[in-house]
């Protein structure tokens, strides 16, 4: 899957994430905010828990796993078709499209056990994660009014906890479970935990090929209309059929971009036919929905934060709803996949919905169509969607990929996205995690001219033909980047890469009239070098630019970080850095280690240090205690944060401890 391979860069090193790839930190470098997906790097961990066996793997589970293009699949099932079992997976060396550099990479993914059959009884495994942290000092939302004693603003604790439970049992049936509170929030609604995430799945080998009960994710196509999650480099964009026709299992913390109720995959030899039926409830923003009559985009006023701390947040919990069901068939003939799928959306208001905005509205009805395929020749790849809304806006993404040998790749993307479009849950490629109201153009190459280093280079061209966020008026928008790394050094790695974004946007001002466009640029310079020998030693230095005025003062963020990973029953991580940015549109995002599940990219604005350690100890066979610490302290500041998050003093301090019991 595409989604798997956004951050395949750092976590597949190690048993546990090294640092974070810069093409994941590019991910935030966005006009429009938007986190990162956790669940990409959840499927990393569990990768590298339960390694994908090369002998035993089906083109399917090759594809789904999203370490391989379609290319080296196909070569990889043909060479186990003619020269049987691999007995290393260096092995994989031999053929077409693998390099050492990009197994080295996979390896801890991979696994050959050649001396067990090809459908060995798998072992049930559980796994049970409880996790608690806290801020210091407390913010002002936890406080009672020194003014008139009134309550505080967030109605719990400042303890941010959570439990999970993960078990498969046998090779057919998994279930996933999750609860979390944030800090600010209540441990129990009612008589109801604040938040709960699971499934139950079944997975066959005859007609009824996944069967997923709860929360699951899907994605069909090129994810015009359903997906899992937000492609932003070119680079990372991958299509096979797993990532065409997929339903993924859910129990990830995040509180939206999921779907609640049934679904299930069937093969039928040639077609393949996936279904679901879904329905959540879903929170409000209630003050910007006006008392007016006529009929309401529901859709505009949703809140997707996750978060009931305040008595506004709670008041507009679960006013909406969102019904949602489809039905995608998938047409499969050796290198060819061409599917259909219809699905329909709607969004209203519950009952408590209708007595809190005193509303009766009609809810709202989304219907999509899309067509797309993918065709695989020798070295080329061509992929396509269209997809319709409510038959009267169109969006196209297609492209081509190619890998003339094992030295040099490329992709060339062209998108566009009529002004009205905008899917169920898109997650095509796109300048932002909106995907209405753009045409674009984008290319990259990879070159690997020697042994020790390759090049990547990457492209983007961006025309808005009408308003969009921030901008009023027909803009466009550009991107493009250069890495070079080293390659086949496990003990001596280094990278550096140049990133340049260009957008417009109109002033931030309250004038009327017609208002002018503003050009923005910011430029990065990132340069990473990393020593890997019992201890591991990281030097990275981040500078960004913003090109808006000669007085403007560049940022910088200089990073240190030891990582101690010889020891089986002991780890360890810490982390220095020191960080000078005085503006917000020049803020850099840093990857910041963290406990097993849990994953961090701060954005830091301001001058100041920021201390993280990370410590885990394997107390029992099947027990791990882990413990983190985070320490920022900020210069020339009395204050952190804003209004209810506001802290006295100019140190904040982060603690975090995690209890893992594998069975």
């Amino acid at each position: 899957m595409w989604l798997i391979t956004l951050g395949i860069q750092g976590l597949l090193s190690a048993q546990e994430p090294l640092s974070s790839p810069i093409r994941d930190e590019d991910f935030l470098y966005r006009d429009e905010s938007m986190a990162i997906p956790h669940e990409i790097y959840e499927r990393f961990t569990d990768l590298i828990a339960n390694p994908l066996n090369l002998n035993t793997a089906s083109a399917d589970q090759l594809d789904e796993s999203g370490l391989f293009t379609p290319f080296q699949v196909h070569n990889l099932i043909r060479y186990r078709h003619s020269y049987g079992n691999l007995y290393s997976v260096y092995e994989l060396m031999a053929l077409p499209g693998f390099r050492k550099s990009k197994l080295m990479k996979i390896a801890p993914c991979l696994t050959v056990e050649t001396g067990k059959s090809v459908n060995p009884k798998r072992k049930n495994q559980h796994m049970i994660m409880l996790n608690a942290g806290k801020t210091l000092p407390v913010a002002n939302g936890y406080r009672k009014s020194s003014e008139d004693g009134s309550e505080p603003a967030y109605g719990g604790s400042p303890l941010r906890t959570s439990l999970r439970i993960k078990s498969s049992i046998g090779r057919n049936f998994s279930l996933g479970l999750t609860y979390e509170k944030d800090a600010g929030e209540q441990f129990y609604v009612g008589n109801k935990p604040e938040f709960l995430s699971g499934y139950i799945q079944y997975k066959g080998h005859r007609l009824i090929k996944q069967l997923v009960l709860g929360n699951f994710q899907i994605n069909h196509g090129l994810g015009l209309v359903n997906g899992a999650g937000f492609i932003h480099s070119p680079g990372n964009f991958r299509v096979n059929r797993q990532s065409m026709f997929l339903i993924r299992p859910y129990s990830s913390k995040s509180e939206s971009g999921h779907e609640r109720g049934a679904a299930i995959k069937m093969d039928l030899k040639l077609m393949s036919l996936l279904c679901w039926a879904s329905y959540r409830s879903l929170d409000l923003s209630l003050a910007s929905v006006g008392k007016g009559s006529g009929q309401i985009d529901w859709k505009e006023h949703l809140r997707n934060t996750g978060l009931h701390r305040t008595g506004t947040e709670m008041e507009g919990r679960k006013l909406a709803y969102r019904l949602h069901g489809g039905l995608q068939g998938l047409f499969s003939y050796r290198q060819l996949h061409a599917g259909m799928a219809f699905s329909t959306e709607s969004t209203g208001l519950t009952r408590s919905g209708i007595r809190a905005t005193g509303i009766q509205n009609d809810p709202g009805i989304n219907k999509y169509l899309s067509l797309h395929g993918s065709w695989l020749m020798k070295h080329w790849q061509f992929f396509g969607e269209m997809a319709l809304s409510d038959q009267k806006s169109l969006a196209v993404l297609t492209g081509v990929r190619w890998e003339a040998n094992d030295f040099f790749q490329g992709l060339v993307l062209l998108h566009h996205y009529g002004r009205e479009y905008r899917g169920s849950q898109p997650s095509a490629y796109a300048s932002g995690s909106i995907i209405n109201n753009e045409r674009g153009l984008a290319l990259h190459v990879r070159l690997e001219p020697g042994k020790l280093i390759n090049a990547d280079f990457s492209g983007e061209l961006f025309h808005y033909p009408g308003p969009r966020y921030l901008t009023l008026v027909p803009s466009y928008g550009q991107r493009y980047s250069v890495t070079f790394r080293n390659s086949g050094l496990p003990v001596f790695q280094w990278r550096i890469k140049m990133v340049s974004k260009i957008w417009q946007c109109t002033p931030e001002d309250h004038a009327t009239g017609l208002r002018p466009l503003r050009n923005k640029q910011v430029s990065r310079f990132d340069t990473r070098i990393i020593y890997d020998h019992v201890l591991q030693w990281q030097s990275r230095l981040l500078v960004s630019f913003l090109a808006r005025s000669i007085h403007t003062r560049p940022a910088y963020a200089a990073v240190q970080q030891l990582r101690f990973h010889s020891l089986k029953w002991l780890k360890f991580t810490l982390q220095f850095v020191v960080f000078d940015v005085k503006d917000w549109d020049n803020r850099i995002y840093l990857y910041e280690p963290g406990l097993y599940y849990s994953f961090n990219f701060p954005s830091l604005y301001g001058s100041g240090q920021k201390s993280t350690l990370v410590l885990t100890l394997k107390a029992f066979h099947k027990l791990s205690i882990a413990a983190k610490v985070a320490c920022t302290v900020y210069q020339h500041r009395k204050t952190l944060g804003t209004g209810n998050d506001l802290i006295q003093g100019n140190t904040k301090w982060s603690l975090d401890m995690q209890l893992r019991l594998n069975l």
